[in-house]
Formats: C-alpha cells, sequence, structure tokens
C-alpha cells in the first residue's frame, strides 16, 4: 500500500514519548486512520531480565535490532490487513527505531560504528535502515529545558542522570542525522522561552499531520544562496553533519501544473530510491508535495519517462541539526557546479527561523523560482 506511513517517535530520557504514543493513537482514530504502534524493544527486553550488563552491550544491541526488525514487520502486515477489512488508511509508530541503539554504544559510537559492530550481521545498511521510516520524529529529554519535570520514576529502564539524559539524547539526535525527514521536539520555543508539554504534544501531532498529508502534504522551505560551504566547519563546532549522494531527475507529465521526478539517495555505498509529485499551491502558502518510497526497479521503469528537455540533478546534500532546526545543504555538480544551497523544510508558513551563523549566506531565494531544482534541470 503506497499510503501506508511509518513514523519512529525517538528521544531523550523523560521526553515525554509514552504520554504522546497513547494520544497519537487516539488522535488517528479520530481522523479515520488504522494506527498501530511498535513498542520499544529495549524496555521490553530490560523489563524482562535481559539487560546490557547481563549480555554485554553489542550482543544486547543485536537482539533489540532482531526483536525490532520482527515487530515492525508483525505489526505492520497487520495493519494492512485490518486497514484492508475496514477500508481505512493504515499509519504505524515505532517507539524507538533500528538506529537508535547507536547512541548506547561505547566508545566513539555513531551509526558507522553501529553499522559495523551490529547491523552488519543483518545485512543491513545505514540508509537501508534510514528509509524504512517516512519520519524521525525526536522528543527532546525534560533534562533539557524542563528540568524540573525530569524524573527516574516512571521507567524502570532508565537509570540516568539529568546531565546523562541531556547527553544521550544528543547523541540520539545525531544518529538519525542524514534522514530524508528528521524533526526535533524542544521544550522550548525558538526564542528559548518554554512551552507546556500539551504545546510540545501539539508540535508533535503538527508534524505527524504533515506528513500524512492532512489535509494535503504542503512543502514549505526557505532557501538561500551560500557562498561555500566546508563540513569540517560543523565538525570543529561538534556539530554532527552527513553527507549524501543524490541524483534527481525529472519526468515527463501531461499535466503542466504538475512536477514529477524520482529521486536516487546513496550514503556509504547504498541506495534508496523515491518517486516525487509536485504542484503549486498558493493559497497554503507552499507546495502540494507527494513523496513516497520506491524499489529499484520502479525506479528504472520510471526513468523512461525521462524529460530529456532537462539535465539530472547531482548533489551531495549535507544534514545538520542546529538549535532544534534541521538543515540541508546541496553542494551541486555537474551542470550546476559550483551552486550551494541551503535550506529548511517548515511545517508552517509562519514558523521562525534562526540561520546559522557559521555559514556565509550570500542572499535569501525562497521566492526565487529559477533556483528550484526543477528550474536548475533546464539551465
Amino acid at each position: 500500500m503506497s499510503n501506508f506511513k511509518k513514523f519512529c517517535i525517538d528521544g531523550g530520557p523523560c521526553s515525554g514519548k509514552t504520554t504522546l504514543l497513547s494520544i497519537l493513537i487516539e488522535k488517528m482514530i479520530k481522523l479515520g486512520f488504522i494506527p498501530v504502534m511498535v513498542p520499544e524493544a529495549a524496555t521490553l527486553l530490560i523489563t524482562n531480565g535481559i539487560n546490557p550488563k547481563n549480555r554485554q552491550m553489542i550482543p544486547f544491541q543485536k537482539e533489540i535490532v532482531a526483536m525490532q526488525i520482527n515487530n515492525e514487520d508483525f505489526f505492520k502486515r497487520n495493519a494492512l490487513e485490518i486497514a484492508k477489512n475496514l477500508q481505512l488508511p493504515p499509519v504505524m509508530f515505532c517507539d524507538r527505531g533500528i538506529l537508535t541503539g547507536a547512541a548506547y554504544l561505547p566508545g566513539i559510537g555513531g551509526d558507522g560504528y553501529f553499522y559495523e559492530k551490529v547491523l552488519k550481521d543483518f545485512g543491513l545498511k545505514i540508509e537501508k535502515v534510514r528509509v524504512r521510516y517516512d519520519a524521525v520524529i525526536h522528543m527532546v529529554t525534560a533534562a533539557d529545558g524542563a528540568e524540573e519535570f525530569y524524573t527516574l520514576s516512571n521507567n524502570n529502564a532508565r537509570t540516568e542522570t539529568a546531565e546523562e539524559a541531556r547527553a544521550l539524547d544528543k547523541k540520539t539526535q545525531d544518529v538519525w542525522v542524514g534522514h530524508p525527514h528528521l524533526r526535533v521536539i524542544p521544550n522550548v520555543d525558538i526564542h528559548g522561552n518554554k512551552i507546556t508539554f500539551e504545546q510540545k504534544i501539539n508540535n508533535v501531532i503538527a508534524e505527524v499531520l504533515s506528513v500524512l498529508g492532512y489535509p494535503i502534504p504542503l512543502e514549505i522551505e526557505e532557501k538561500y544562496v551560500l557562498k561555500t560551504f566546508d563540513k569540517k566547519v560543523l565538525t570543529d563546532l561538534g556539530i554532527k553533519c552527513e553527507g549524501i549522494n543524490i541524483e534527481q531527475t525529472y519526468l515527463v507529465n501531461e499535466n503542466p501544473l504538475i512536477t514529477e521526478r524520482v529521486r536516487k539517495r546513496t550514503y556509504l555505498g547504498s541506495s534508496s530510491y523515491f518517486h516525487t509529485v509536485k504542484m503549486d499551491s498558493p493559497e497554503n502558502g507552499g507546495r502540494v508535495e507527494i513523496d513516497h518510497p520506491i524499489s529499484k526497479s520502479e525506479y528504472y521503469a520510471l526513468l523512461l519517462r525521462r524529460d530529456l528537455t532537462r539535465h539530472t540533478i547531482y548533489k551531495v546534500r549535507y544534514c545538520f541539526l542546529w538549535k532544534n532546526q534541521y538543515f540541508e545543504v546541496d553542494v551541486f555538480s555537474g551542470h550546476n557546479k559550483g551552486l550551494v544551497l541551503l535550506e529548511r523544510e517548515k511545517t508552517n508558513v509562519n514558523e521562525s527561523t534562526f540561520l546559522p551563523d557559521f555559514l556565509q549566506i550570500e542572499k535569501d531565494v525562497t521566492n526565487d523560482k529559477k533556483y528550484s531544482n526543477a528550474m536548475l534541470a533546464l539551465n
């Protein structure tokens, strides 16, 4: 089912995930969806006597991945069957995802280390794990911005101090950097003012509804031309930055109001494929966007409809988090070599943005259509 959406709900210790998931399920039912929730594998193991101390960390993480894969497949299969019987759209929420375990490995850790020590045994590569989820929504620990609500009493599997919780929260965010749709939900607003837990929940729900396209999926983004980009500037600042190679090819569509394309993402030798249809929506301040993963064979079949009047776009997309905002820097090669664009996708048109002060921004081209990828392909 092409409209099946799968979310990874992640977060630091005491972030509100458990409460959120129960609210999400109720909200989805009211909106006419069939929601299913995949329980957190680590908590199931720890509360039933299997933990890193008696199993050792690497074997323990492998058990988590094995259980997570099995649980996700089990719940997806049943969600699709129930949805078919009831003729309602399904949606799946995973309490944490497969890559979360990378934040818990000792030493330097990171997703590359996690691949070598854990994922390799399952024949999984980082990019394949990322695109198992249509979106990753990370809820920030209460120990960062809502310290008075941080507690260990509501989860027997939790042992972290507030300081440890903040460090673990940052590591958990970082392992998902590079995902096509990562959102971080903090305990403060863009200006640093505290928000209520109800507002935090509503912010998550807004992100979920945006991905689900309820009522329609909108693409609202800001775009800036950068003078240059050096990944080392970010890494020297301690900011996790991941680069993904992207090939974007436009397709012929009989409707002149519709832009259609296919995209190939490659990270560490592993590729994923997407099909996207876009249409302007002036009344909502954005563009209607329908984007879904496809198989390699579907990708090459769609390439037969390639628009020969446009070049394939080649670029490296660098992803990073800054002040709880997810940014993407596209460094173009091929026909557009030398162009560097900074983008930030938003949930609503009035959402504020704090631009990274360590980047050399030349100009704002948010509303300049000649910097759209579709137009850049024509040049």
